[in-house]
């Protein structure tokens, strides 16, 4: 394991020059080449103190104390945002449907259900929500009812709510 504070050095001119700021070099696990990161700062206390943090946080990560950072930032960003990136990723692959008819869909009824559940990030998400949705979508009008029953949607709720377990839910529309 590699884990050092330091200043980069490069080439210009001829002259060997170094950066003003401070510098991660590490490699943890099975890494097969050292990373740069940069810690941003010009005082080497601060920077060994970032670097520490930084440090604790991967290992706490490998024992599986904590989630990796993708997903505690996944879990607070907005549902809604997520929606979004989902079904413009569908259109650039091409895969959104018809002149885009799937993925239209797929965003006014991934919206609608976010909105009559008041989901906004994943943690809002549960299945007691849903069947308080869904007892209340028998006094909405018949023209809304379809978008929550049928073959062509299906919601999955599974996982345990913990201290350090987050809540594990798939969101699947079908067509």
């Amino acid at each position: 394991m590699i884990h050092k504070v330091e200043k980069r050095r490069y080439r210009k001119n001829g002259g060997l020059k170094t950066t003003r700021n401070y510098y991660l070099r590490h490699r943890f696990g099975n890494m097969l080449v050292d990373r740069w990161k940069s810690l941003g700062v010009t005082d080497k206390q601060v920077a060994e103190r970032k670097a520490q943090e930084f440090r604790q946080e991967k290992e706490r990560e490998a024992a599986g104390i904590i989630e990796p950072k993708v997903i505690r930032d996944a879990a607070t960003r907005r549902l809604a945002a997520h929606l979004e990136d989902y079904v413009a990723d569908l259109e650039k692959r091409n895969r959104a449907g018809r002149n885009g008819r799937g993925g239209r869909q797929l965003k006014m009824r991934g919206g609608t259900l976010l909105d009559e559940c008041k989901w906004s990030v994943s943690s809002h998400v549960s299945a007691d929500s849903f069947n308080r949705m869904e007892n209340r979508t028998e006094k909405i009008s018949a023209d809304a009812q379809p978008l929550f029953a049928g073959d062509d949607f299906v919601f999955e709720l599974a996982g345990t709510r913990g201290e350090n377990q987050m809540q594990s839910v798939e969101i699947r529309f079908e067509n």
